[in-house]
């Protein structure tokens, strides 16, 4: 219990670092381009691969789709000055959705903890796009007898660029980035599941897979929605450094903690 204080406080620090909601919006953030390096692969037979490629994925197109709505319950929403906003939170009403198209097979990252970062007050201006899936579970109907069901993906995009047209906010106005306008990127994911079933007499899984990959963004198109709603005012001014720190700290934190508690369960 003591480990979940420090955790729930240091996400409530965070939500306290920031300002208030504006208008409530829906939006979208595509990324386009080729898997650089990456496997997808069974690791028991008889179960297809996340993408269907059983193999290696460099050399593949990818499209991946974030979703931000800015609207879901327990969101956290900072508006900052121009085109500087933060959107973050986790479980169930986590307002970050994503997917991954590729080979023609889509994966879905939607239910455990997303944020979306964007700022475009310093002449660098900064994209971060993040969704992930935890699940797991064990069900011992029988004394020694249990089922063991895990799941864990994220999906992590980091993109820098001095391009003028981001300078709009992403969340009414259309931008569109090409792979020239990009002068920096981390954009990567990785995917796990299995399950296994245990008892005193046998030990086996009935399927494991897994995928992870680098992937080369080629274009970035950013579709903003007209607010939903009207809110009050923004909040207070930009945070400085440390509080966005501590802002994606407390996230960040409180997932960890929650993956932990779901595993002892």
């Amino acid at each position: 219990m003591k480990g979940y204080r420090i955790v729930a406080a240091m996400a409530a620090l965070g939500a306290l670092a920031c300002g208030g909601n504006a208008a409530a919006a829906v939006y979208t953030i595509t990324y386009s381009g080729k898997v650089t390096a990456g496997q997808d692969y069974q690791l028991y037979s008889g179960v297809e691969s996340f993408f269907h490629v059983n193999g290696d994925l460099a050399g593949y197109d990818f499209t991946a789709v974030f979703t931000v709505d800015t609207a879901k319950p327990g969101a956290v929403v900072h508006d900052g000055p121009g085109a500087q906003s933060y959107t973050a939170g986790y479980g169930a009403t986590s307002p970050v959705a994503a997917t991954l198209t590729i080979n023609g097979y889509t994966a879905d990252f939607s239910d455990y903890l997303g944020q979306q970062v964007e700022d475009a007050t310093t002449p660098t201006h900064l994209v971060i796009s993040e969704a992930s899936n935890s699940h797991h579970s064990i069900d011992c109907p029988v004394a020694s007898s249990c089922v063991e069901v895990s799941r864990e993906d994220d999906l992590y995009a980091y993109v820098l660029t001095d391009d003028s047209a981001i300078d709009g906010d992403f969340r009414t106005t259309p931008t569109a980035l090409s792979a020239s306008d990009i002068t920096y990127q981390n954009f990567h994911f990785s995917m796990y599941a299995y399950s296994h079933q245990y008892g005193p007499t046998y030990d086996f899984y009935d399927f494991a897979y897994a995928a992870s990959g680098v992937l080369d963004i080629r274009s970035v198109s950013i579709t903003g929605g007209a607010p939903e709603t009207s809110g009050g005012p923004a909040g207070p001014g930009v945070p400085e450094p440390a509080s966005w720190a501590l802002m994606i700290l407390g996230f960040l934190g409180a997932g960890a903690q929650f993956r932990r508690r779901g595993v002892r369960a």
